[in-house]
């Protein structure tokens, strides 16, 4: 049987304090696994993958304690000197892994007279080497997202600050790609989860469960079901795959 966990990391803890590490275990009783280092620096608001099967990276967040400022290094899991340094500091930044470099997209920025900027910016870290490079902006000023990986080339952005409802994908197979709209959630949501998660019984159809934070409601559940269609020729732009955004794909709400 595969082993099943999560990592827990950062985040704002009660009076300030350092936040420990936890590991929980899905497969059996709940494990707090306090042997495990904690994170570098003091954060929240920060973002990370994993990549592969055993290389978690994290970047960016808000250094609790202080007046900012928003950090740009990005660490390792279990090692407390920076792999990388991000073009850009920030936090409720979020990303998703990209032919195994992580992307962050978005977040807060401050400059140094306090003033907050959203950013529409990316950057693509490369945990292998530290390099940092420029990726694709995003189609607005977004902080506090969610961005999920479809498939081979495909990301999906799901709400965030300061247009919650509204979603987009983009398409990384195309000879040319741009950011389209895709529909908008039920109800608008920033600082919140999202996840993948495949139909059982049709295998073409990917499932995007979103939960969390929105003004009004905190812990309800979207179900938003993409189909996939191979070989089809989309505009005058000739696709593998594409991912259909009309009649088919609709959010559903589960309590």
């Amino acid at each position: 049987m595969t082993s099943v966990s999560l990592l827990v990391t950062s985040g704002s803890c009660v009076g300030n304090a350092v936040c420990p590490t936890e590991v929980i275990n899905f497969d059996r009783q709940t494990k707090t696994c306090y042997s495990l280092p904690d994170y570098p620096e003091n954060v929240f608001g920060a973002t990370g993958r994993l990549i592969g099967n055993d290389t978690y990276v994290s970047c960016g967040g808000y250094i609790i304690g202080m007046h900012g400022p928003r950090t740009d290094k990005c660490y390792k899991f279990g090692s407390i000197t920076p792999i990388a340094t991000m073009r850009k500091s920030k936090n409720y930044a979020a990303s998703v892994v990209i032919e195994n470099k992580l992307w962050v997209v978005g977040g807060i920025q401050e400059d140094d007279y306090s003033n907050l900027y959203y950013l529409n910016s990316t950057e693509f870290v490369e945990p292998a080497n530290g390099r940092v490079q420029p990726g694709p902006d995003l189609p607005k000023r977004k902080y506090a997202a969610c961005i999920l990986k479809m498939n081979s080339t495909s990301v999906f952005l799901i709400g965030g600050w300061p247009d919650p409802q509204e979603t987009w994908l983009y398409n990384f197979g195309m000879e040319d790609p741009v950011w389209e709209r895709g529909k908008d959630l039920n109800t608008g949501r920033d600082k919140h989860a999202c996840g993948i998660v495949k139909d059982s019984a049709d295998e073409s159809k990917t499932i995007v469960i979103v939960a969390g934070k929105n003004s009004h409601i905190h812990t309800k559940v979207y179900i938003y079901t993409l189909y996939i269609h191979q070989c089809i020729h989309y505009r005058h732009r000739h696709l593998d795959i594409y991912i259909d955004i009309g009649q088919d794909s609709v959010w559903q709400s589960h309590r």
